[in-house]
């Protein structure tokens, strides 16, 4: 890897969506590209095996009825009431 660049893990677990325990675990099981040592106590992946992973992630597919099936929602724009505020809900009214 020719000066890829290399990030951290705040930045790693924000491009990747998971939490650190989540990421751990595939990263022992060898299902996420292994970490690699940068210095005493730090540790770093390559951007470039970062972003391989997350492309070949299997795309998700999400079933959006069409407007004119029965029970569709789309469109729809519920009637929500606005309330006040309610006295008596831990504080005094002035």
């Amino acid at each position: 890897m020719d000066m890829d660049k290399v990030i951290r893990r705040k930045q790693l677990l924000e491009m990747i969506g998971v939490s650190a325990a989540t990421q751990y675990r595939m990263e022992r099981a060898g299902l996420f590209p292994r970490r690699f040592r940068l210095g005493k106590g730090l540790v770093g992946w390559h951007l470039t095996e970062i972003e391989e992973w997350l492309r070949s992630r299997e795309p998700v597919s999400i079933h959006c009825p069409d407007a004119t099936d029965k029970g569709s929602i789309v469109g729809v724009v519920p009637q929500v009431e606005v309330l006040g505020h309610r006295p008596g809900r831990g504080r005094k009214d002035p």
